[in-house]
């Protein structure tokens, strides 16, 4: 158990933090004479210490503390071993921050397609207006993260000529968000930016939104071929309405994949 003492050292009043840590008495001098603020640092150290001996999860405010720390008192605790030395992750100074977190996580993703990166700019929007640009990771708790996914849910995306909601955020398009969430989080966790993923235990459904599935008679069909602007058009609408083409699928064709002789679509 940590304990606090006035002193006054040279004319300098200040706290004298004593705390034990790797069986070692430890001594810190913490020149602030406000005896809240070394209150709260007493606090946050006994945390740190009862974590580091537990060798479990940090209390929250405690982490989101310890990853503001800089100068001495940042010095001595890595020198001690009870914060991290290493400040400068792999995605940069900055990403302890929501948004410039999710932003150098996606710029390092240079192994995806447009369309995947463009889905986790989607999610990052979703974080950060839930929680704000400039929000510290580590302070997004569990029960933020579930807080979120409902908020999702609630959210109108919809209206009718009076302004009012008529629909709101799909399952489907809510469990792609979380998804994207636990993913960037996940790699949080791998560079030391956070302890636990907060939204590593989220439940996710398909990602397929049912409700808009329409079924295309033939005559709406043949209706479609007809307002075709060009033979082009309607080859693609007849692969995908009668073939069951998929747009990637229509587009990768080619006339080798047309077997003339059997009347048959490779």
């Amino acid at each position: 158990m940590a304990s606090l003492r006035k002193e006054n050292d040279r004319g300098r009043i200040g706290w004298r933090l004593q705390f034990r840590h790797g069986g070692k008495r430890r001594s810190l001098w913490l020149s602030d004479p406000s005896k809240r603020r070394a209150e709260t640092v007493m606090r946050h150290v006994d945390e740190l210490v009862r974590a580091k001996a537990a060798g479990g999860g940090i209390d929250p405010a405690t982490s989101v503390w310890a990853i503001d720390l800089e100068g001495k008192l940042f010095n001595s605790l890595a020198r001690i071993g009870l914060v991290d030395p290493k400040r400068h992750t792999s995605l940069g100074e900055d990403a302890r921050l929501l948004g410039p977190f999710c932003d150098a996580y996606i710029a390092s993703r240079t192994d995806l397609k447009q369309a995947t990166i463009d889905n986790y700019g989607h999610a990052k929007r979703q974080l950060v207006e839930k929680f704000g640009e400039r929000h510290v990771l580590a302070a997004i708790t569990v029960a933020d993260a579930e807080n979120w996914r409902r908020w999702m849910l609630a959210r109108p995306v919809k209206w009718d000529a009076d302004g009012k909601p008529t629909a709101t955020m799909a399952e489907a398009t809510v469990s792609k968000h979380v998804k994207r969430a636990k993913t960037m989080f996940a790699h949080a966790v791998k560079d030391r930016l956070l302890t636990e993923n907060p939204f590593a235990e989220l439940k996710t459904s398909s990602e397929v939104n049912r409700s808009r599935d329409h079924y295309v008679d033939r005559k709406t069909a043949a209706a479609v071929l007809t307002a075709c602007p060009d033979d082009d058009w309607r080859l693609v609408f007849a692969f995908a309405r009668f073939a069951g083409l998929r747009r990637c699928e229509v587009l990768a064709m080619k006339w080798t994949d047309i077997l003339w002789d059997v009347e048959r679509l490779r």
